[in-house]
């Protein structure tokens, strides 16, 4: 694993990434190598290596910042030559990637979302829906009396986003009902009085904000979080789900997960063909252990897992091979589908 370890690519590869926040880095990657390839913290080696991966994966996916968190196990390191056995802890519970399909997928859909492509999840009539409700907006005299206000209260160029596009945004909502902190209501500075404006005129108008004076209606909207796929649907939007939703891309973004199907009957299946084969791989340990042999020893394992005493050599390794997995905890082998 160290033999593979580029500094020069992995900043490459972080160059490549779609947030700027994320994509601008480098100094952390380069103090992570600098321990990485120090003999002193080869004991840390596999927790640092961890958390490099992570800052290279799409930002979408992240559930902490992975850059504070390797910022402070840097710093750990430099003072006191460990890690905190809490944070080690933590940062193993983040030891697992999400499955590499999945990854790509998303950093794809980030790309999109940076060049203003947001309708991959959208069909085209459901996309001719959204241009109807867009040009209504354009033309509502109510929504430019507003603006008119904004401006007139706010300083918009202090706040627009991206010069060249001169957006102003609301703030962002958190799923469920959880608020974070910038949502307290506050009404000291003058960005507080343009964020709390700026908030409430998107709400009458079911907007997403402004890009110059022409105001951005909210869209339904299919996008990654660490747990899961959210979808928005605005309030102003009354989509015909099989129609307006690309279900088959949202489906083909939920399988790369490596989640297969999750019928009831099938699941229950799958949970007592896994006990089975964890029995079968334990007792045919137990077997070579008492001295059976050939037929013998697959006889044994049969009958104390429960498996059919006529079950032919090729399936019963098969049965093996999977219990044998599953108990030391690595990722069961799929099996590929042909194109």
């Amino acid at each position: 694993m160290e033999q593979q370890l580029s500094l020069e690519a992995d900043i490459a590869s972080l160059r490549n990434t779609t947030f700027f926040r994320q994509k601008t880095q480098e100094n952390t990657l380069v103090e992570q190598h600098e321990f990485l390839g120090d003999p002193k913290f080869k004991q840390y080696f596999e927790p640092l290596y961890q958390l490099r991966c992570w800052i290279l994966e799409p930002y979408s996916l992240w559930t902490p910042n992975y850059i504070s968190m390797s910022s402070e196990v840097c710093r750990q390191l430099r003072t006191t030559g460990t890690i905190e056995p809490l944070l080690l802890e933590i940062i193993q519970n983040y030891k697992v990637l999400h499955a590499r399909p999945l990854r790509d997928i998303i950093a794809e859909r980030e790309l999109c979302v940076q060049k203003g492509d947001y309708d991959w999840c959208i069909t085209e009539q459901g996309q001719d829906k959204y241009a109807l409700a867009e040009q209504a907006i354009f033309e509502d005299e109510e929504i430019k009396a507003d603006f008119a206000q904004l401006s007139k209260h706010h300083d918009l160029a202090k706040y627009q986003s991206w010069s060249k596009d001169k957006v102003i945004r609301r703030r962002m909502t958190m799923e469920r009902n959880f608020r974070s902190k910038e949502r307290d209501f506050h009404w000291k500075t003058p960005w507080d009085k343009y964020v709390e404006h700026l908030d409430s005129i998107c709400a009458k108008h079911g907007l997403l904000g402004f890009r110059g004076a022409t105001p951005l209606l909210a869209k339904i909207a299919v996008y990654a979080t660490p747990h899961g796929l959210r979808i928005d649907i605005p309030w102003h939007s009354n989509p015909d789900i099989k129609r307006d939703l690309n279900l088959p891309e949202i489906t083909r973004v939920l399988r790369s997960a490596g989640v297969g199907r999750r019928g009831p009957k099938l699941l229950a299946m799958r949970q007592a063909m896994d006990k089975r084969a964890k029995l079968a791989y334990t007792a045919e340990l137990e077997g070579i252990q008492l001295g059976y042999k050939g037929d013998e020893l697959m006889a044994y394992a049969c009958e104390k897992a429960g498996l059919p005493l006529d079950m032919d050599e090729g399936n019963y390794r098969k049965t093996l091979r999977h219990g044998k997995e599953l108990i030391e905890g690595k990722e069961p082998a799929r099996k590929k589908k042909s194109p």
